[in-house]
C-alpha cells in the first residue's frame, strides 16, 4: 500500500510540474533580471540536492495531507515554496525547467526521493 502510495504521489508531482511549466507565461528580461537578482549561483550536486530535499518535503506534506490534491494552485504554490526554501530559482522560468527536465526523470533522483519519504 505504502509503494502504491508513492508512486502515485510522485506521479501526482510529475503533473503538477508539467501543468506548471505549461501555464508559466515567459517573464521578460527586466522581470527575471530583477527577480534572480539576489539568488546565489548553486553549483550541479547543490541543485540535485536541492531538488531532491524540496520534493521530498513536498510529497512528505502530502503524504502526510492527502486533502492537499484537491487543489492544484495550492499544490503549484507548496511545490513552489519547498523549491524557494531550498534556494532554487523558482522566479526564473527557464532555469526550473532546465531543472526539472534534467533531474525530474533520473532515476537516481527518483529513488532517492522515493527512499526519503518512507520515512516521513
Amino acid at each position: 500500500m505504502k509503494k502504491a502510495l508513492i508512486a502515485l504521489v510522485i506521479v501526482l508531482i510529475i503533473a503538477v510540474l508539467i501543468l506548471w511549466a505549461r501555464s508559466c507565461e515567459p517573464r521578460t528580461k527586466d522581470e527575471a533580471d530583477s527577480t534572480t537578482e539576489n539568488t546565489l549561483e548553486l553549483s550541479d550536486a547543490e541543485i540535485e540536492s536541492a531538488f531532491i530535499r524540496a520534493n521530498t518535503d513536498f510529497t512528505c506534506q502530502i503524504k502526510n495531507d492527502p486533502s492537499l490534491t484537491e487543489d492544484e494552485d495550492q499544490l503549484k504554490e507548496l511545490l513552489n515554496q519547498a523549491y524557494q526554501r531550498y534556494g532554487l530559482p523558482v522566479q526564473d522560468d527557464a532555469k526550473m525547467i532546465d531543472i526539472l527536465d534534467k533531474y525530474q526523470n533520473e532515476e537516481t533522483v527518483i529513488n532517492q526521493i522515493k527512499e526519503n519519504v518512507e520515512s516521513c
